[in-house]
């Protein structure tokens, strides 16, 4: 993928970061696999391994300032699949390499590997006009994405907290048919909690594309 493509994705998302989720009409649409529209029910698998692209990898900022990062150039992606018409899911998401940046603060995790509770979401059009999909991304079953411990007599978040919320997925050109789509991941505003502190999904983007090598797309 092109730095131009990765720099307009990087502009759109600081556009969305500043719209309110209320603000943010969407139009309904389905995945198509081959041209063919994928059936009610029907399930199609992703391939378990996803490319990290941005430099910053998984990136999220609390309040009071402290940055959780993985630098890992892979994501797992266990049992993810796409549901026709419009769903995805995913039974596990998991991070490495692993760390916390306090930036007056003593904080680390207690381990380097990140692993997501089962995941599930909803695709629609983007904004009237866009070529891009949009995916709001929510717990399956709970509230929690995941929990984090941090350790650390001085850090300000020490104990077992959970991520909670919403995370939104933006599908670069989804209307176009390919066999890797290039997928932003980020957080709209007061989204994401990490325990009961407010944060933020700074940066995250990777390729993904369907087990069979199939191409696909989003109408």
């Amino acid at each position: 993928m092109s730095k131009v493509k990765l720099l307009a994705l990087a502009a759109f998302a600081v556009f969305m970061l500043s719209v309110p989720a209320t603000a943010l009409a969407k139009e309904g649409g389905q995945w198509l696999v081959n041209g063919t529209p994928l059936a009610a029910g029907a399930v199609l698998e992703l391939l378990p391994t996803a490319l990290v692209l941005s430099r910053g990898h998984l990136v999220i900022l609390t309040n009071p300032n402290l940055l959780l990062q993985c630098t890992g150039h892979l994501i797992l992606l266990e049992g993810g699949k796409i549901i026709g018409p419009d769903g995805l899911l995913i039974k596990k998401v998991t991070f490495h390499q692993c760390e916390v940046k306090p930036i007056g603060a003593e904080c680390k995790l207690e381990n380097e590997t990140i692993a997501s509770n089962s995941i599930d979401g909803l695709a629609s059009l983007d904004l009237p006009g866009s070529l891009n999909a949009y995916i709001l991304l929510l717990p399956e079953t709970k509230t929690t994405f995941t929990t984090f411990k941090f350790e650390g007599e001085k850090c300000p978040l020490a104990g077992v907290l959970p991520l909670t919320g919403s995370i939104s997925l933006l599908i670069h050109g989804a209307l176009h048919e390919t066999l890797l789509h290039l997928v932003l991941a980020f957080s709209l505003p007061k989204a994401l909690k990490v325990g009961a502190v407010e944060s933020h999904l700074l940066e995250l983007d990777f390729d993904i594309a369907l087990l069979q090598h199939e191409n696909w797309s989003f109408h």
